[in-house]
């Protein structure tokens, strides 16, 4: 390298040029950069000298050495608008350092070993999108569309594909046309009819036939606790419940004061609610009841609506996270319970 001046109005190092070589062989040419080769060719000294001598075959050399090898970087930004550099550990494999635990991390910076140029340098930007609630449920409505869509174009590919086979003639009979109902509301059916009998099972997907729901109103008929616990059950206020016992599981008998857990303590107010009737056992269906809106394009009354609005239900599963019970098996475990049954 000393052959070339580095900076000033020498040769820059990335202005150092390339020598080609063609194989005899393969015909293919290879670029050797001077950068990497030993360079002895012979500089006239002021007193008609050359330097440095031409090596000789058999004879060594010596020279200091420095190797270069990759790195890799990352460009942050603070909380205080600041941009920082996080310099990675330089490696033949080079690794990404990790993310600071303050910050946004903005691109990833390879830095290849020998770099001449900086188009050389290899630059990631990262992906930091941030959402709004309104982007979230924009996103929400398209998807939710997408779905609708894609579900229905697959049931007509379905539908278009099904071989109808004419009895008479034996050949597959001609679709003037079909309609396609992924059943996750009665948008479809003709719910005008007066021979329309049908339900939807929106989590299942299933149409179902036309059900009518109602409670069972259950009345104790034992008032001891043996008689209770003869048909293997107990009443602890106004629940009943399996016979169980309670035991401490955690206490601490040594406190001397009491302090909030939350750093923001929130005012505590007495108050006195008195609610008429004090209890109920189902919804009332002796008057309107209030409109609720559910922004689904489904206007219907839905299978097995009683479990989400009045009972319980769990996201994963299929029959809405209950088991379905006969009237008949309903009434029989009642009744071991020593309850009266009667149609409410």
């Amino acid at each position: 390298m000393d052959s070339y001046t580095i900076g000033g109005t020498g040769v820059k190092y990335e202005e150092i040029p390339s020598y080609y070589t063609t194989d005899a062989t393969s015909g293919k040419t290879r670029e050797i950069s001077l950068t990497d080769l030993v360079d002895f060719r012979p500089v006239l000294t002021t007193t008609n000298g050359h330097y440095p001598e031409l090596p000789m075959i058999g004879s060594d050399m010596g020279c200091p050495r420095a190797n270069y090898v990759g790195r890799i970087d990352k460009i942050t930004l603070d909380s205080f608008g600041k941009f920082n550099v996080l310099r990675g550990v330089p490696s033949a494999n080079p690794k990404e350092p990790e993310d600071p635990k303050e910050g946004l991390v903005i691109a990833t910076v390879a830095i290849p070993p020998y770099t001449k140029q900086s188009k050389d340098v290899v630059i990631t930007q990262r992906d930091n999108r941030r959402y709004t609630m309104s982007d979230i449920g924009k996103l929400e409505r398209r998807i939710s569309n997408l779905e609708y869509y894609v579900t229905l174009s697959l049931l007509e590919k379905d539908t278009a594909q099904l071989r109808i086979i004419d009895e008479t003639t034996g050949l597959d009979r001609f679709k003037n046309g079909f309609i396609v109902d992924q059943f996750t509301g009665h948008g479809i059916g003709d719910v005008r009819n007066e021979d329309y009998r049908a339900s939807v099972d929106t989590v299942s997907k299933t149409l179902r036939p036309m059900h009518y729901t109602n409670a069972i109103e259950v009345v104790e008929d034992l008032s001891s606790g043996s008689d209770r616990g003869n048909k293997t059950y107990q009443k602890t206020g106004d629940l009943i419940t399996l016979p169980y016992s309670e035991n401490s599981y955690i206490f601490n008998n040594n406190a001397t004061r009491t302090m909030d857990i939350h750093a923001i303590s929130m005012g505590a107010f007495k108050g006195q609610v008195s609610l008429f009737p004090e209890g109920d056992n189902w919804k009332s269906v002796n008057r309107r009841p209030d409109l609720t809106v559910v922004d689904d394009n489904n206007y219907d009354a839905k299978w097995s609506q009683f479990v989400p609005n009045w009972v319980e239900a769990s996201e994963n599963a299929a029959n809405g996270g209950v088991r379905h019970v006969e009237p008949q098996e309903l009434a029989t475990m009642l009744m071991g319970w020593g309850a009266k049954v009667s149609n409410g």
